[in-house]
């Protein structure tokens, strides 16, 4: 669904009479209140997790410049967009899945892993003092989210992996969530938890939390990458 047909839908929901809003924008009132509501509903899934959905985790890609050590998340391109990340929120360097890096010149046939190395040790080994350029042995992040590798290139290699996006805003009529659609009236019961909170209506609460619960354990179990990881036993005593 479309924020605007959510918008909607919560109208419905909440059993309002009248028309539902034809617009999200230059509302007043009570229809003001169901397009804030709903996409505040949106903004707070999204958070949920620590923001680890399926949706919101991309790749990207940089070719690096000869004797520049260092990239911002802006350097970077999003894969999926073939442009410049503009939506942010962090790398995705918690699991097992390392970076991987390659001479440009010699062609993706020649990739292989980038490990990562935690950044104070990084930096004791190849920020501080000089170094000789070479193929990147090494990737680390430091506590401003720039890339860092060591040593540092001396040609144009690619770098790839994965990162984390912010929550994604919406704010037209056709803008439509990038959780799967099966998950959007999800978006409508947690908009109508905040009726029911503004109205002080218990059965609405009630029916909200009964309806809207089953869609988010659904949610939880598809979507949240927490629950795709792969964990190998340890070994045997």
């Amino acid at each position: 669904m479309e924020l605007l047909e959510l918008v909607q839908s919560l109208h419905y929901e909440a059993k309002l009479p009248g028309s539902p809003p034809s617009a999200v924008t230059g509302q007043s009132g009570r229809a003001a209140d169901l397009v804030r509501w709903t996409i505040e509903a949106y903004n707070d899934i999204q958070r949920e997790k620590d923001s680890r959905w399926k949706w919101l985790r991309s790749s990207w890609f940089v070719n690096t410049t000869s004797g520049d050590q260092s990239y911002e998340p802006g350097d970077c391109t999003d894969v999926a967009t073939d442009s410049a990340i503009t939506r942010f929120l962090a790398w995705n360097l918690d699991d097992e899945e390392e970076p991987f890096i390659y001479l440009v010149s010699d062609g993706v046939a020649t990739e292989r892993e980038l490990p990562l190395f935690p950044w104070p040790e990084f930096r004791s080994l190849y920020v501080k003092g000089s170094h000789t350029a070479s193929f990147p042995a090494q990737m680390s992040v430091d506590y401003a989210d720039s890339i860092f590798l060591g040593p540092k290139p001396d040609d144009i290699y690619r770098v790839s992996g994965y990162y984390w996006k912010s929550i994604q805003e919406l704010a037209a009529d056709d803008d439509e969530p990038e959780m799967p659609a099966n998950y959007h009236m999800l978006i409508v019961y947690r908009a109508l938890v905040k009726y029911g909170y503004a109205i002080v209506g218990q059965e609405i609460l009630a029916r909200a939390r009964t309806d809207g619960q089953p869609l988010y354990d659904a949610l939880v179990l598809n979507q949240w990458y927490g629950r795709n990881r792969l964990r190998l036993p340890g070994p045997l005593a």
